[in-house]
């Protein structure tokens, strides 16, 4: 079954993804149907957008050093992204997710929790990034069914 995976700016077209933020983009896509890469939201573009029925997940990738802190912006991010998805996918439930490598400090995972941004943490103990593996940790964080029946074990 053919996944709508649209190769983002500076992703490499024609070979295997090779950065992690493409790796994980990459294996959600695979994994869930109908969703799409690099989707525009008004002013700014979430890095997926997985729709299943009256839910839209709107997904944003945070990767970098695993030892330094997020990136102060990411919480205003994610609430731009949260009112834009909001605004286009009228009637529907948004679920703002943040797939993050960076340290997330209790404060800021405090202040994602309240502003009912769900964090899904990637860590180097876990090497099978966009595995079946991460889809279902993904899933099971979101609320979301991955669609994994084409897939082999």
């Amino acid at each position: 079954m053919r996944r709508n995976v649209i190769p983002g700016p500076g992703s490499s077209q024609g070979r295997s993804p090779s950065s992690l933020h493409e790796r994980l983009r990459f294996g959600l896509a695979q994994d869930f149907q109908d969703s799409s890469s690099d989707v525009a939201l008004g002013s700014s573009a979430a890095d997926l957008v997985i729709k299943q029925g009256a839910k839209v997940a709107v997904v944003e990738v945070k990767t970098g050093d695993p030892g330094l802190p997020l990136p102060s912006s990411t919480s205003a991010q994610m609430l731009m992204l949260t009112y834009q998805a909001q605004a286009q996918f009228p009637g529907k439930e948004v679920l703002p997710v943040l797939i993050t490598n960076y340290l997330v400090s209790e404060d800021d995972e405090t202040e994602l929790k309240q502003q009912g941004i769900k964090l899904v943490r990637v860590t180097g103990a876990d090497p099978e990034y966009g595995s079946r593996r991460f889809s279902n940790h993904f899933a099971e964080v979101v609320g979301l069914q991955p669609d994994l029946s084409d897939k082999t074990l």
